[in-house]
């Protein structure tokens, strides 16, 4: 329904620029690989391994830079081969990487010298909770480290998806390539490779900012949650939070 409506108001040439409707200059996607095993465990000592950013300028609606590290484990050094086959991720890469502490020192320098956060307002944006509420927050914890306020609260691309797009209450998404097909676009890359993965879903933000979607912040860390939630650490962010959210964005820069 929002989609039909927001056609009509752009056809009209009523719509105004993106960064009107969703209050911010840019996008930071990522997606990030992290050490894993065969075995499901939610107990496991998740490590990131690769940090992948995608820049997307919201008014001009495209990709216009990106940034990716390989990182050191250090909890579990040895990559498994189940790990190594899924993710493409070499021991030899990750040996002669940097540890996490340090990669996301390079990733903030990063922030700066593209002044986001300092002059242009941004907003994380993951395809589901897992990057932030486990891989970024387990890699903090870890190191000791405090979760970077800009990681605290994000958006959850396939919830815009499909509040913008569904049709009735069934549709759903459940992954990147649902929502690739959707738009009749095809996975340019190689699926888990991190750099890839978040440049797809950068697309289908481009995508979403074409169409006239209000991409907001909607998911947030809570710590230390609450156990009945699948996500123990992931809270919704209702409307007035994120508008609160982006006023505080901007009033830093």
């Amino acid at each position: 329904k929002e989609y039909f409506k927001t056609k009509i108001l752009r056809e009209a040439g009523l719509l105004p620029p993106p960064s009107s409707l969703s209050g911010y200059e840019y996008m930071i996607v990522i997606d990030f690989e992290a050490t894993c095993d065969r075995e499901k465990s939610t107990n496991y000592p998740h490590e990131i391994i690769e940090f992948p950013a995608v820049l997307v300028n919201v008014d001009r609606c495209e990709i216009v830079d990106s940034w990716r590290r390989y990182v050191r484990p250090t909890v579990n050094p040895v990559l498994s081969t189940f790990c190594t086959d899924l993710t493409g991720i070499t021991q030899e890469t990750v040996d002669k990487s940097e540890d996490f502490p340090t990669v996301l020192q390079h990733f903030q320098a990063w922030l700066t010298e593209k002044r986001l956060g300092i002059e242009h307002a941004f907003a994380i944006v993951t395809d589901g909770p897992f990057d932030i509420a486990r891989f970024l927050y387990l890699s903090c914890q870890h190191n000791q480290i405090e979760v970077p306020t800009w990681a605290t609260r994000w958006i959850n691309v396939k919830k815009c998806f499909v509040n913008f797009y569904r049709k009735d209450s069934r549709s759903r998404v459940n992954c990147l390539q649902d929502m690739l097909v959707r738009m009749n676009l095809k996975f340019e890359g190689t699926p888990h490779c991190g750099l890839d993965d978040a440049t797809n879903i950068a697309r289908v933000v481009t995508r979403l900012l074409k169409d006239g979607a209000k991409l907001r912040v909607n998911e947030r860390l809570d710590l230390p949650g609450q156990k009945d939630r699948r996500f123990y650490n992931v809270a919704p962010v209702p409307r007035e939070e994120a508008t609160a959210w982006l006023k505080k964005c901007q009033q830093n820069l």
